[in-house]
């Protein structure tokens, strides 16, 4: 038993690598077989509920919609969804890849602001990530060694021009939305926090947790909550 496992878990690595080289290759019809093997055999090995598999759902949605099939793409993405919210303990890397599926699907699709907010989410959680390694590291590291990943202060400014340009349409639009004009100062503050730049983080975060709290439906307000939370733990630590 102990050697079929191992020979099974030599598959799920061949067959997920495998697909991730076609997908790169942009060969996505080809990547889908990979992919089901490898999601067939981690669901022999981990169950069928095991946070093991959302790295082959996430292959199968990115290949799905790379040729073209959206539904079955969708329900891929929301099986991985629901794997990850019922793992408390999931990795802060498998997060960030769900994040960035889910963006680059709903960019796909159109939705463009959902797919804003994705991958600022995920940009969020490798930067706090980031963060925490950069407040347990010796004080005799170098600044470089945790700066490698963060954003170059073109890619910062060319962000904030965008997003406040988007907000300034939402907030000067005839018919005012405020849903939609929540989501836009969510996604700013992510970036004010991003950039450290904390105190405008904290003010545009609060805007935006204000106006969802005025909204019939909370949906982001878990999710600006512990934004807001994360930027209060740091405004005593970062300069």
């Amino acid at each position: 038993m102990e050697q079929l496992v191992k020979r099974q878990k030599y598959i799920i690595d061949v067959t997920s690598s495998t697909a991730q080289e076609f997908v790169l290759d942009g060969k996505h019809k080809e990547a889908i077989p990979a992919a089901l093997h490898a999601l067939r055999f981690a669901t022999e090995v981990y169950g069928s509920n095991s946070v093991q598999l959302v790295p082959a759902y996430l292959l199968l949605a990115e290949a799905s919609a790379g040729v073209g099939r959206l539904p079955q793409a969708s329900k891929y993405l929301s099986q991985a969804q629901w794997i990850v919210l019922r793992t408390p303990d999931c990795s802060v890397a498998l997060q960030c890849k769900l994040h960035r599926s889910l963006g680059l699907f709903c960019a796909a699709e159109g939705d463009f602001e959902q797919a804003l907010y994705h991958l600022a989410n995920d940009a969020v959680q490798a930067q706090e990530q980031s963060l925490s390694s950069r407040l347990e590291m010796s004080p005799f590291a170098e600044e470089k060694e945790v700066s490698e990943d963060l954003m170059t202060e073109a890619q910062q400014a060319e962000a904030t021009q965008v997003l406040s340009a988007v907000l300034a349409s939402r907030e000067q639009a005839p018919k005012q939305q405020p849903g939609e004009t929540a989501r836009v100062l969510h996604a700013l503050a992510m970036l004010y926090y991003l950039t450290l730049d904390l105190s405008k983080a904290r003010e545009v975060g609060v805007k935006a947790f204000d106006l969802v709290k005025q909204l019939p439906q909370h949906e982001s307000l878990e999710t600006i909550g512990h934004l807001l939370k994360l930027i209060n733990a740091k405004l005593p630590c970062v300069k």
